[in-house]
Formats: C-alpha cells, structure tokens, sequence
C-alpha cells in the first residue's frame, strides 16, 4: 500500500518561471506528497526549464515529458495520473500558486471518506496585484451551499464548479470509473470536473482555502479565439447532454443551464454571428439558450455596463 496521500499533478507548457513559484509553494518535502510535472513539449525558454527540473529532482519531484502525439494540458494531466499513487488527486496550473496554509488544510481531510472535498479558491490579479476574479463562480458556488446545503446548491457544487483546481479527487473514484481528461486544448477541465462531480457518492465542502488562482494579460485563459470560443461551446454542449442525461427531470430543472454567459461572451469578444451560433447550438440541443431566472430590473442595468465596459476597454 502507498505511503502517499496527496499526488500533486503539474502540466507545463514554456512557462519555468511561474513553475518555480508553484513549485517553492508545494509541500513537495512532506513524506505523504509526491509532486508530478508533465511537460507539454516546451518551445519556449528550454534551458531554464531544464535548471528547474535539475534542480527540483534533487527535491524528489518527478518530471515527465509528453511524448505521446497530441498536445493540451488534459493529455498532460492524463499521464500524471498514470504515474500517481496518493490517495488524493490535486492538480495545479503551472502558472498558478499555494497558500501558505496549503498542506495543513488539505491533512485535515487525509482519511477522509468522501469520494471529493471542495476547497474555496483564492485570485490574484498579477499585472495589478489586485484581488482577481478568476474561479469567483465556484467561490460563491461553495458560500452558497455553506449557507444552504440544499439540493440545488449541491447540484451547483457538482455540476457548476468546472475547474479540477482547488478540490481533492479520490484516486480509487477516478480510476474505478476510468475517468480521463479529454485531450482537447480547453475546456477539458470542466468536463473532467462534472464527470467526478457526478460519480462522487459523497462530497465535502471547506471554506478554507489552499489554492491561488493569478490572472495575466498573456495567460491561456486572457485569451479570446473564435476557435477556443467554439471549443468552449461545444463542450459545454456536451457537459448538459451528459449531465441531463445522468439526472432527474427535477434536477436538470433546478440545475437551470443555459447559455446565458456563452451569449455574454459572445457579445463581448466574437459579435453578432457567434452570438447566433451559441443560439443555435442551444437550441438544437434541447438546451435553454437564454435564462431570465435570477435576473431582476434592478441588477440588469449594472450588469449591461460591466458588459459594456469589457467589450469597449
């Protein structure tokens, strides 16, 4: 049996220098850690990925190369989980970071018997050194069960916190139901996220916090791409399919999906036409493009000129 409880999984992809700050904020000297960092094939600033990796061998983290065709962080994630053996699975963007707290709020759920424990996230903006906005969804995600647990919060919690950051995944649930990153360049982490939100047979939710994170002007997520947007449609398409198709007719009505954001986004970065195809896309699917629940008279107007504001700054 393994001595390890935690298995940190890293995919990297040309960025050592925001590597070196997750790496110095892991607790890779604890004996029940292991740390696992999957290259994508770097193009970019190979020689201080190589110092990085000298060095942080001589620590006891494992590095890994993705030698296997295609390329995107799932296929790295992937290949981290084929080498794990902790009990619990912990990923981490390479261009992201840990609280100082880290290891001592993940230990509190070592021998845990929940099959996943959600962490509430933590942002930080890295142009401005402001508080961030990124992972705020699954934020007010988890106050809002905190403050409820009722089912429809539950249903947010599993099905609407899309990122595999900030939470502990069982390792016997992923393997036993054979649960895999899709190895497409985005959006592969929401999926991966919902299919263990909905295996997961029992579930904690922590308020305490053990990962940051950043934002960037030049990060993956910063940037907007017709192909990534139709990528992102696709799949969350795909995630409702999957997702009405596992639950009740009432639980697929609390749920409430729709392509309220996709729209938003739309409008935003793409115009009129991609707005049409997020429409269609919907609608085709059986799927609610539109949602006027939980929208008001009085947050509308704030909510158009933050729209606004983004689309025009």
């Amino acid at each position: 049996m393994s001595d390890i409880n935690f298995s940190i999984i890293i995919p990297h992809y040309n960025v050592p220098d925001m590597l070196v700050i997750l790496l110095e904020s892991a607790p890779y000297d604890k004996e029940d850690v292991e740390v696992i960092v999957v290259d994508d094939r770097s193009t970019k600033k190979l020689e201080e990925f190589l110092e990085v990796k000298r060095k942080y061998e001589k620590f006891g983290v494992k590095f890994f190369r993705n030698n296997e065709g295609k390329k995107g962080p799932g296929r790295c994630r992937n290949i981290g989980m084929k080498h794990a053996t902790g009990k619990w699975l912990i990923f981490a963007d390479a261009d992201d970071f840990f609280t100082k707290e880290m290891y001592f709020n993940i230990s509190k759920y070592r021998n845990s018997d929940a099959d996943m424990v959600y962490f509430t996230p933590d942002s930080i903006n890295l142009d401005t050194g402001e508080k961030g906005n990124r992972l705020e969804g699954i934020r007010n995600a988890i106050r809002d069960y905190k403050e409820t647990g009722d089912r429809r919060s539950e249903l947010h919690i599993r099905y609407d916190a899309a990122t595999p950051c900030t939470k502990l995944f069982s390792r016997q649930m992923v393997v036993s139901n054979g649960i895999l990153f899709p190895e497409i360049m985005v959006s592969e982490d929401a999926v991966f996220a919902c299919k263990c939100g909905y295996f997961a047979k029992t579930i904690e939710v922590s308020n305490e916090k053990f990962y940051v994170a950043t934002e960037r002007n030049e990060s993956l997520t910063a940037r907007h791409s017709p192909e990534h947007f139709k990528i992102q449609v696709d799949v969350f398409v795909q995630i409702c399919k999957y997702i009405r198709s596992k639950l009740s007719a009432e639980d697929w009505r609390i749920l409430s999906f729709n392509g309220n954001l996709k729209l938003i986004e739309a409008f935003q970065f793409y115009g009129i036409q991609w707005m049409l195809y997020v429409v269609l896309s919907f609608i085709f699917n059986g799927i609610k493009p539109v949602s006027f629940k939980d929208m008001s008279l009085k947050t509308a107007p704030g909510t158009l000129k933050k729209i606004l504001e983004q689309k025009y700054k």
